[in-house]
């Protein structure tokens, strides 16, 4: 489009000029009076360009980013156009004087352009006959005009939409996500399983992974460097098909594959219980449409804990405190720094005080562990109690994360599209959220591709 831009107003100028000098004036008077003559229309047209692309590049939201260069391009080629038009062409056509016949004497151009004068003659005669039949036959050249329309019309509703077309990079991700108070040492077990399985596609050249490195001890992060795409026959989005038909033999790991999914619904509130039961309806109801795979919700099931709560009576009764109480419990169970011991060989170790794994590892275990008071006895020694005769101990769980959004809590739900457009599934989980009956005090708030697509369309 630019390149036409760009050559359009000289084009019109030197045409003009051609025309003054084919009346019979010499190449400075055509040049001068041509260039005078068309002036005021070539400057029209430009400045019409730009008043219509300038303000293109400066549009909000992500229909802005993509437009802006287009609109400073567009706006730029016209500006350099009509500046060539008025100076370099009229003087070139006022200093150059062109053969009688032109480039079609020259021994290499002239059969090409002659032979393109041809091709041109033929196609201008042929749309010269069509032209007289469309005018004799008008009601009938309407009809088929017509016909052509309304047959198009649903052909439209048969192509599918999409944000942007994905892109083969020969570089894709797996997010894997393994049961909450999974060990660090179980994780690393079932990666190197999946591991195992990404080996038997030979599409996949460089295997890089991380154990823990996102959201906790049950999550991994493998990012895979495909083969070049002249040298495997699997495009990147069918490769990522069968890698996530093969990896769903493999239990208790949850698979998400790429970087982000086109869907993304967030639900927010401030009633949690309503708000899980809520997305967990709208999970199932959304892994339902066709073609929604690699569905993920924020919220996660909550890590085992121990709630350990004073008994006010007793506690004050001992002179206990909870931050006391905390402090016993921080250095029996989780370990604390006693200092540090120098090895024969000169390095210098951290020594670390716990009790061991075996008497940390149930609940009675913890309900047993015997806490000093700070009070002594007769005999002069420190008095100790088991816990749960001054506190209350319940389980529990703890929540792994808690996110806001609006100075709400937001559970967000991610899904990734194969075998249709991400635009039609977009558009059926959009019709589902407007159409789904929400208690009071929560809404949903849609993102993502779903968003900037109805951003574009609008």
């Amino acid at each position: 489009l630019c390149i036409g831009l760009l050559i359009d107003d000289a084009i019109v100028v030197r045409e003009n000029i051609v025309r003054h000098i084919a009346m019979g004036k010499g190449h400075y008077a055509a040049a001068r009076e041509g260039t005078d003559e068309i002036g005021l229309a070539v400057l029209a047209t430009t400045f019409s360009i730009v008043a219509v692309f300038v303000p293109i590049a400066f549009m909000s939201g992500i229909i802005g980013k993509f437009f802006y260069p287009f609109g400073i391009t567009v706006a730029t080629a016209v500006m350099v156009s009509l500046f060539v038009s008025f100076t370099l062409d009229p003087m070139l056509s006022a200093l150059w004087r062109d053969p009688p016949e032109g480039a079609r004497a020259l021994p290499v151009v002239g059969p090409v352009l002659r032979g393109f004068e041809r091709l041109l003659d033929r196609v201008h005669a042929l749309y010269d006959v069509l032209l007289r039949l469309a005018l004799a036959h008008r009601k009938s050249a309407l009809a088929i005009a017509l016909a052509s329309f309304g047959a198009s019309l649903p052909i439209a509703g048969l192509v599918g939409t999409e944000m942007m077309p994905e892109a083969d990079e020969s570089f894709t991700s797996l997010r894997l996500t393994l049961p909450v108070g999974s060990s660090l040492e179980y994780s690393d077990e079932r990666v190197r399983r999946v591991e195992q399985v990404l080996r038997e596609f030979r599409e996949i050249e460089v295997i890089d992974t991380s154990v823990g490195a996102e959201g906790g001890k049950n999550t991994a992060r493998i990012n895979l460097k495909l083969t070049p795409r002249s040298e495997r026959a699997l495009s990147q989005k069918k490769l990522e098909q069968a890698i996530r038909r093969r990896l769903a033999s493999i239990p208790g790991v949850e698979t998400r594959v790429g970087w982000g999914g086109p869907i993304y619904v967030a639900l927010l509130g401030n009633n949690d219980a309503e708000m899980q039961r809520v997305i967990a309806d709208v999970r199932q109801k959304v892994q339902a449409i066709r073609g929604i795979t690699d569905i993920e919700v924020s919220h996660k099931e909550g890590t085992p804990a121990l709630s350990v709560r004073l008994r006010p009576e007793l506690a004050a009764e001992y002179g206990l405190t909870h931050a006391q109480l905390g402090t016993m419990l921080r250095a029996l169970v989780g370990g604390e720094n006693s200092g540090y011991w120098l090895a024969p060989d000169g390095q210098n170790y951290e020594v670390i005080t716990q009790l061991p794994r075996a008497s940390r590892t149930v609940f009675d275990d913890i309900a047993s562990l015997n806490i000093a008071t700070g009070r002594q006895l007769p005999d002069g020694t420190a008095e100790v109690i088991p816990l749960r005769s001054v506190a209350t101990i319940e389980r529990t769980v703890n929540p792994e994360n808690i996110r806001r959004q609006d100075l709400q809590r937001r559970i967000a739900l991610w899904a990734n599209v194969e075998g249709r457009p991400s635009g039609d599934a977009g558009k059926e989980v959009q019709e589902l959220v407007r159409a789904y009956p929400l208690p009071p005090g929560l809404r949903f708030d849609i993102g993502g591709q779903i968003q900037d697509q109805q951003e574009i369309n609008a």
